[in-house]
């Protein structure tokens, strides 16, 4: 893989594996990067939506869950591609980066306000609570690995924060390289959100 599709990212094997899987695309591509970023905010948008209609009873139960993770698991796949584009044919803009970081921020409060209204409705609901104090624990742990790699907890939180990714830049020389620890404690995030997801049909419209 160029490493112009990764620039100075430190990141999972996991994250490495996804743009290498999308290099060819985005060397080739003759679309924007700011129009994949777009494409992402509109679909962020579509999500707060279809959240809307399900908690007020307004579709179908076992279609939101479906929508959901479709649109959770496209925007991971756009998330890199609108990077790798950028860097890759050297079109990286201020524009392109604020609207990477608006859209990254909308995108994690709608994510997050999701899913905390869902674990509170489903407070009952067994594999609902065993799968969030398991993810917990892993991330727990994981912020304690980080951090002692890194040698700074601020650095371990941003790693997490931001999918696993860092600017190698920020850190310090001899920093140990990212391990398949990495891409285990990213895969828990994202099993976690498509089973609590899925337990929406436990507690639909959150009337349990």
């Amino acid at each position: 893989m160029n490493d112009n599709c990764i620039g100075n990212k430190y990141l999972d094997p996991l994250n490495n594996g996804l743009y290498n899987s999308v290099y060819n695309f985005s060397k080739n591509t003759n679309i924007n990067p700011n129009v994949y970023t777009g494409i992402n905010i509109i679909l962020t948008t579509l999500l707060l939506i279809l959240s809307v209609f399900f908690f007020l009873g307004k579709m179908p139960v076992i279609l939101y869950p479906i929508l959901f993770i479709s649109i959770y698991i496209a925007h991971i796949f756009l998330d890199v591609i609108d990077g790798c584009v950028a860097r890759s044919q050297n079109k990286v803009s201020k524009t392109g980066k604020i609207l990477d970081q608006f859209g990254d921020i909308y995108y994690w409060l709608i994510i997050l306000g999701v899913l905390t209204t869902l674990i509170i409705y489903n407070r009952k609901d067994k594999i609902t609570i065993i799968t969030l104090v398991v993810f917990l624990l892993i991330e727990l742990i994981s912020i304690i690995v980080f951090s002692i790699r890194f040698k700074s907890v601020a650095q371990a939180f941003e790693y997490v924060g931001y999918g696993y990714e860092i600017d190698k830049t920020k850190l310090k020389k001899g920093t140990a390289k990212a391990s398949g620890f990495d891409s285990f404690s990213y895969l828990s995030v994202i099993i976690m959100v498509i089973i609590i997801i899925s337990r929406s049909v436990v507690c639909p419209n959150l009337r349990c």
